[in-house]
């Protein structure tokens, strides 16, 4: 009876201590909390926005994030006081060069070089080639 008694004792002793340990935890958490949602800043102006910003990423299978095509950002920055003119604006994919139309009709023709030259390859294997 003595054994049982002490085993009862210490058993509700341990389930105390974790308890209490537990709800010393979760008080100390809440805390936090607290002060975290005390300490909250405003969302930046994309998060509310009704279509995707400049900086809402798109993601592509092998490149990653990149940030949407053909978007502006125009005016007053609302994360920065050092422009109050910004106008950017993204081009293809995002991103922020154009081709002059000279550069880009070399690189079209490279590109139908390269594909020549790959066809030709590809025909000696005895394999068909598609640009």
């Amino acid at each position: 009876m003595k054994f049982a008694k002490a085993v009862i004792f210490n058993f509700l002793a341990f389930l105390m201590s974790a308890v209490l340990t537990i709800g010393a935890l979760l008080l100390c958490l809440k805390l936090v909390d607290v002060y975290l949602q005390y300490k909250r800043h405003a969302a930046y102006p994309d998060v509310d926005a009704d279509e995707p910003t400049m900086r809402t990423l798109e993601y592509y299978p092998f490149t990653g994030g990149q940030i949407q095509a053909y978007k502006r950002e125009r005016g007053k920055l609302a994360w920065s006081d050092f422009y109050d003119d910004f106008d950017m604006v993204s081009g293809e994919y995002g991103f922020f060069y154009r081709l002059s139309p000279r550069i880009a009709a070399a690189e079209a023709r490279q590109r139908d070089t390269n594909c020549v030259d790959r066809r030709q390859h590809r025909a000696r294997l005895g394999r068909s080639h598609q640009c």
